[in-house]
């Protein structure tokens, strides 16, 4: 222990003990812990002593390492402490949007304060692990493939927009840091790098509808759309899917209501009044005509008469039926057709296999 006194305005008191320092500047005290012996170097200028270095080692000092998972955070509060001190780990995140999750060591994960301060008694490494919502949802008329969540930022999610029945695909509608955006892609892909959601909006498909009227002499027509009924004797536009239609024939005297002949030519249906949903193309005439109440074939003498097919007590006025008449009695031949009005249809051996 030794003792150097200057009378200046700075007092130096130089105390070494093995193990520890203590240091005197002008009345303040600072307390350095040391495993090692006191390293100085001391000048003299005129009657004063000043230090020039100081050389000491921490006792049992550990590290904090920290790191920002997926690049989407800044961190700080790493560095070296002394075993047993509080360290406290700070993470801020690269955009308000992003949702804290917690700091892991590994797949473990530590805490989800943040800050985060704690007791540090060994080298520890810390992850910031952060995460966005992203949603996708589908309006009336379809569904999205991807309903998406909560997602790790920098993750591209996908969702694809689907119609149901009689439905078409509009838009997405993008809400995101406060404003909207309109995309017109069934198909849509994001990079996580902000909050944000979709929603998926769908429009009723457009059908076509045409009524006619095959002989407006004999019968006629009339239209009702969702409960009204139309002026108009025909039809010829398009219509939202689901749209209620009601075709009413009423058959003129003398005449009798067939049915209502699709494109095809078919008739679907013999009901006057058909009510149906607007689901596909749509085309129907209405067919009026002279009833057959039946038919009647007869061969005199000589032979005999008959009908080729099946269904004869459903025929229409526009339908083709097939005769054969067949010679049966020696010396005989056929002659002609005729009805029962006795004209002539037709005659001669060619005409023994006849249509009308």
């Amino acid at each position: 222990l030794y003792w150097h006194y200057y009378f200046d305005e700075l007092l130096h008191l130089e105390l070494h003990i093995l193990g520890r320092l203590y240091l005197l500047f002008s009345s303040c005290i600072y307390y350095f812990a040391s495993q090692s012996v006191l390293n100085n170097t001391k000048t003299n200028y005129g009657t004063t002593s000043y230090f020039t270095q100081v050389n000491f080692q921490l006792v049992n000092a550990v590290s904090l390492t920290l790191t920002a998972g997926d690049g989407c955070a800044s961190v700080s509060g790493g560095g070296n402490y002394i075993s047993n001190s509080t360290a406290t780990a700070i993470a801020t995140p690269s955009n308000s949007t992003f949702t804290f999750v917690g700091w892991y060591n590994g797949n473990t994960r530590v805490s989800t304060a943040n800050p985060y301060s704690f007791t540090i008694t060994a080298n520890t490494n810390l992850t910031a692990h952060y995460q966005l919502n992203i949603t996708f949802q589908a309006s009336t008329g379809g569904t999205v493939s991807n309903a998406g969540g909560n997602c790790t930022p920098g993750a591209t999610i996908t969702s694809t927009a689907t119609p149901s029945a009689h439905y078409q695909f509009s838009h997405w509608i993008e809400t995101a840091n406060g404003a909207t955006t309109r995309h017109t892609t069934a198909t849509i892909s994001r990079t996580a790098n902000y909050k944000a959601s979709f929603v998926a909006y769908f429009t009723l498909k457009n059908y076509t509808i045409k009524i006619a009227n095959s002989n407006t002499s004999q019968g006629s027509i009339k239209i009702a759309q969702n409960g009204t009924i139309l002026d108009a004797t025909t039809l010829n536009t398009t219509a939202q899917a689901y749209t209620n239609y009601t075709i009413i024939a009423s058959a003129s005297n003398g005449y009798t209501f067939i049915g209502w002949q699709n494109s095809s030519g078919a008739i679907a249906s013999t009901n006057p009044i058909l009510s149906m949903q607007l689901l596909a193309n749509t085309d129907y005439t209405a067919v009026f005509g002279k009833a057959i109440d039946g038919i009647n074939i007869t061969a005199p003498y000589g032979g005999m008469a008959a009908i080729i097919g099946d269904n004869f007590s459903s025929l229409l006025p526009t339908d083709t039926i097939t005769l054969v008449a067949t010679v049966c009695m020696p010396n005989y031949q056929f002659s002609h057709w005729q009805n029962q009005d006795g004209l002539v249809l037709a005659s001669g051996e060619d005409n023994k296999t006849y249509r009308i």
